[in-house]
């Protein structure tokens, strides 16, 4: 779906492209329009759209790096920190995964997770569960404090989803949005 004039993944793509090394998509459907952005596209292995922790299992199975940066498409706010805060939480806290967290809300889909998390997601996932928090809720998770920037988390999925998030921010996605101002990390 377009935002400000395009597609949502686009915003997202442009705040996670400072911070990390590369772009892994996952997509099942609508493939012609997330090939254009020229990551790499992974698939599901699990049939009947499984959900974001089938995603997430794609992307551990396919990273080349020791963690994965995971965030849904929906979410044009990313925080230009999210990686740095949420590495910053995991190596504090020594745990194998993070997830942000609003002050109200665990965002379980903005989370860095240890590709050693693999093998358990896989027996979860051939379980037949499809819970993210609560196969997340079976580790260590340690959640990042993102209090300050309560806006990084709106997720678009409807019409009026759209029209509050245009009468909130009328600036482009692109720009910062009540931010702090961090070094970024790259990946």
């Amino acid at each position: 779906m377009d935002y400000q004039g395009q597609p949502l993944v686009h915003w997202v793509i442009e705040r996670l492209k400072p911070q990390v090394g590369t772009v892994l998509i996952s997509a099942n459907r609508c493939v012609p329009e997330y090939h254009r952005f020229g990551w790499p596209l992974l698939f599901d292995d699990i049939p009947d759209h499984a959900g974001p922790l089938a995603g997430l299992s794609r992307g551990l199975e396919c990273s080349r790096t020791p963690w994965i940066l995971m965030v849904p498409c929906d979410g044009p706010y990313v925080p230009f920190n999210l990686a740095i805060r949420l590495a910053n939480t995991i190596e504090t806290e020594k745990v194998p995964a993070a997830v942000a967290s609003d002050g109200h809300q665990t965002h379980f889909t903005y989370a860095m997770l240890s590709r050693s998390l693999l093998e358990d997601l896989q027996a979860y996932l051939a379980s037949g569960e499809r819970r993210l928090g609560a196969w997340l809720n079976r580790h260590s998770t340690a959640v990042a404090d993102f209090s300050d920037n309560r806006l990084a988390f709106i997720n678009l999925n409807t019409t009026e989803d759209f029209k509050q998030a245009n009468s909130i921010n009328q600036s482009k996605p692109g720009a910062p949005m009540c931010f702090p101002s961090s070094k970024e990390l790259l990946l």
